[in-house]
């Protein structure tokens, strides 16, 4: 991440160019006599209150030595950082900050940052410890009085400074094909295929996350307007960090960690508009299961109301006879799982819930579809909403939800009065208040048992705690409406989102052509969540046989890898939830300081390890990709190339494959071919892209309860020493419930033709029985070793082994090793001095009988073993 300053950034790699950057609350002009000095400071244990000419207050809030907030308002107190839908945190543990005043400003310091604000004009100024700048408000901020459907309104401005050619990403997901949204207009607003975020983040070290609920517009250079400012204040977090994913941790303690999803949910969803039966239900996942492809999911998309019932959250009878017995089947015999359709609104037609919601005036004045929306902003409404899904569906077993509709889509709904008041006061907030209702109903319903799963056709700030997911809604079936999924899904992730998928084959339209399907597909089976959806009659994986006699073969090849990842991408769910991380990357997450990738929206890193680049043009059979600077290995042909800068290279491309690669370093965890997620990872094929140093951690748990919140689950770290050519399975760390104790590595040195591509590797390298206590393998001479238990020494490594009548060892460690051989009656018969790493004969003339080794590394016994010399 570059860091800019007047003039070259630290790697004087571009020259900046100040330009006004202005975030409003409202589409105002600034003028100078907006601006206000400061009349006093005053000091709290969190930071500087300011109270400004005008009278209005300003807050610089110490929340870490990297997140700061800044709040401006009219009110006569500072409204409390969780007096919102957004933010979950207002406690923060103490920082160290000190004060400072000048002439011109006064000052917060921390350990990462320093924070001015101008005497004059209450502007905010934020530089790093060392003094460089990184962003600046170039004015003091107002809010001014409006009424808007009769309430009293404030909306405000807010500049700050800028640079050419920063990158911006992030804000919401967008059909627009870009990644980099610096120097477009888009509309911030809840609509079908396209959604908002207040977030966005920037190549300049920094993420601003904005506390407003109300519609905004995005345009150049950057700025934003809103039309109601909420709780009447100008409130946004700043969150600095020369790493993505450094923000994006910031912004998650901010609004709530991403919750896990179950296990299963990260294997294939099976979807169509729609399966009209109970039946048709059942045959499709004992399809799959009799041609053995894997599925985990089938969904029930919308109608599976009785007739005339739009809304009524319940099934038909006659077309459902037994969804509970369903659902049993699904889960003991089929070992799938069972998602629907849920709408957030009730039609007058379905009866009795409708009357109900309605005579108690739980439903908004505007409807959708199916009917009337109901007020998610009144807690009964909520309630009896809720209520409706669990005893309709819930008790029936159901395992994840689907809502539709949830922007809401509802024609007039920016005009209507929500128990809040005007819906234009709050109209992007809805989603996040409909997936609140469905998590924290289910959560409880479930006794904390079962994950929540819910893919949500909208979404906002906070949405990633609630067990939300989203997919870009109901898109097209053509080529280039594919295309632009690929950026859009990037976009979205930068906004701290990490589950997100589309309908792999678009959804309103005729059937794709097969190379539509095969591509859309290819590139699905690297989303963080891997779904196919549509209206034609037949979307399941055999349905384009017809026209191409190929695309059953290629597209199950690809779920088939999909679940061979498992290991893979479980892991990385729980570094999502651990650590913040991010699945999905767009390349500035991984190569900020290569400007080249700042752009590029057609390619992503899948977890640290792959590199995807989809094909985005049609008839392709080799396409022009970038590869940053690096050693990459082709994934499918194990052929490593040397990148000394980032270039553009031609990759072969033809219908069955979609080009990706492998960085140098990569310890890739691969299991067995197997059909359901549920089932062991074992053996796990240990693919290593030697090169470059690497580590990866390996994370199990029960994968469909809340136990892990309480430390339940396991790790096993893995880490590859290029320089001494050793891999370490570390020692596992923790337990839960039916845990697999003991299993097996298989270690594949990825080579030219050796490790590569989708199928099981026959000949690994080396087999690693694995018990949970930490192991090493020397490349070099194929030995496996044992590795020093915790609490005594880390980071040395030493194997044994008897050939003939020698007994040799081979070492690693800075310090001396001193190795002893006893016989049973106490007398060395053998011993070794070793300086540093080494591989030496202890003995070669051992006789026969028992003896025992001892392993001093220094003054320490770190190892006993037991020889026997036949």
């Amino acid at each position: 991440m570059t860091i800019l300053s007047t003039g070259k950034t630290r790697r004087g790699l571009l020259t900046t160019v100040t330009t006004s950057v202005c975030i409003m609350a409202a589409a105002l002009f600034f003028n100078a006599e907006s601006a206000y000095t400061v009349s006093s400071r005053d000091s709290v244990s969190d930071g500087l209150v300011f109270t400004m000419s005008n009278g209005n207050l300003m807050k610089v809030q110490v929340c870490t030595d990297k997140i700061i907030r800044i709040v401006y308002t009219v009110k006569s107190s500072i409204p409390s950082a969780t007096d919102n839908y957004i933010v979950v945190k207002g406690t923060w543990n103490t920082t160290v900050w000190t004060t400072s005043e000048t002439t011109d400003a006064y000052s917060i310091t921390t350990n990462s940052l320093r924070v001015d604000v101008a005497k004059a004009t209450g502007a905010v100024t934020f530089y790093t410890a060392a003094g460089v700048q990184i962003l600046a408000e170039t004015e003091g901020k107002t809010l001014t009085k409006t009424t808007i459907s009769g309430e009293t309104a404030y909306q405000g401005t807010l500049k700050f400074n800028s640079s050419t050619g920063e990158g911006i990403y992030g804000l919401g997901q967008f059909q627009n094909g870009l990644l980099n949204q610096s120097g477009q207009t888009i509309a911030l607003i809840q609509q079908n295929q396209s959604d908002c975020s207040p977030v966005f983040l920037s190549t300049r070290g920094f993420g601003i996350l904005w506390i407003n609920y109300s519609s905004m517009n995005f345009s150049p250079p950057l700025s934003f307007s809103s039309n109601w400012a909420t709780n009447d204040a100008i409130d946004y977090y700043f969150m600095y960090g020369t790493a993505f994913d450094t923000i994006i941790s910031s912004y998650r303690q901010i609004t709530g960690p991403a919750v896990m999803w179950p296990k299963w949910a990260y294997g294939f969803w099976q979807c169509r508009n729609y399966y009209a039966s109970q039946n048709e239900l059942l045959n499709i996942v004992k399809e799959y299961r009799t041609k053995k492809y894997p599925i985990d999911n089938i969904v029930q998309d919308w109608q599976y109301y009785p007739s005339g019932g739009n809304g009524c959250q319940c099934f038909d009878g006659t077309r459902y006879p037994d969804v509970a017995g369903m659902i049993k089947t699904m889960h003991d015999s089929l070992h799938c799982h069972f998602t629907i359709s849920v709408w957030p609104s009730f039609s007058a037609t379905c009866g009795a819930n409708y009357n109900f919601m309605n005579n108690r005036g739980y439903l908004l004045s505007v409807s959708d579809y199916l009917g009337q929306t109901y007020d998610a902003f009144n807690d009964s409404a909520t309630y009896y909403y809720w209520k409706f899904i669990k005893d309709s569906l819930v008790s029936k077993n159901i395992d994840g939800f689907w809502p539709d509709a949830t922007e809401p889509e509802s024609i007039g709904w920016s005009s209507c009065v929500t128990s809040q008041g005007p819906a234009a006061k709050v109209q992007n907030i809805f989603p996040l208040l409909h997936s609140k209702t469905l998590y924290d109903g289910y959560r409880t319903a479930n006794n904390d048992n079962k994950r929540v799963c819910n893919l949500t056709r909208s979404y906002y700030a906070g949405s990633q705690r609630l067990g939300a997911a989203y997919w870009t809604g109901d898109i097209g079936v053509d080529f280039q409406t594919y295309v632009t999924q690929i950026s859009a899904g990037l976009s979205f992730c930068l906004t701290g989102m990490p589950l997100f998928c589309t309908d792999v084959g678009g959804f309103t339209g005729e059937q794709p052509s097969a190379e539509t399907e095969i591509r859309w597909f290819e590139w699905g089976a690297f989303n963080p969540v891997f779904r196919v959806h549509g209206t034609r009659s037949c979307n399941e994986v055999w349905c384009w046989n017809d026209i191409n006699s190929q695309s059953e073969s290629i597209l199950v090849n690809y779920l088939k890898l999909r679940y061979r990842l498992f290991p893979y991408i479980y892991s990385l769910a729980w570094k999502v939830t651990s650590e913040g991380y991010t699945i999905m990357r767009a390349l500035p997450f991984d190569f900020p300081d290569d400007q080249n990738v700042w752009n590029i929206g057609k390619e992503f890193m899948f977890g640290p390890s792959l590199l995807v680049c989809p094909v985005t043009t049609l008839g392709a059979t080799s396409i022009s990709t970038y590869l940053p600077a690096g050693t990459w290995y082709n994934f499918w042909t194990g052929k490593d190339t040397v990148i000394t800068t980032g270039k553009n290279i031609t990759a072969s491309a033809p219908l069955d494959t979609m080009p990706i690669f492998v960085r140098a370093g990569s310890i890739l965890p691969m299991g067995p071919e197997i059909t359901y997620a549920d089932t062991a990872a074992d053996p796990i094929e240990l693919r290593v892209y030697t090169g470059a140093d690497g580590n990866f951690k390996i994370y199990e748990d029960e994968g469909d309860n809340y136990n892990y919140e309480k430390g339940t689950y396991a790790t096993i770290p893995i880490t590859w020493n290029e320089t001494s050519q050793i891999l370490t399975i570390g020692n596992r760390t923790g337990s839960f419930p039916n845990m697999l104790t003991s299993r097996t590595f298989r270690v594949v040195w990825v080579s030219s033709g050796h490790g590569a591509g989708e199928l099981v590797t026959s000949a690994f390298d080396k087999e690693i029985p694995y018990s949970g206590s930490a192991v090493s393998l020397n490349k070099t001479t194929g030995e496996i070793g044992v590795i020093v238990k915790p609490n005594t020494i880390s980071g040395i490594y030493l194997s044994a082994k008897l050939l003939g009548r020698k007994y040799i060892v081979n070492l690693t460690g800075k310090d001396t090793w001193h190795i002893r051989l006893i016989n049973p009656l106490g007398k060395i018969v053998a011993a070794k001095e070793i300086s540093g790493a080494s591989t030496c004969v202890v003995s070669d003339r051992l006789t026969s009988g028992v003896y025992f080794a001892q392993f001093f590394y220094g003054k320490k016994l770190v190892e006993k073993k037991t020889v026997l010399v036949p």
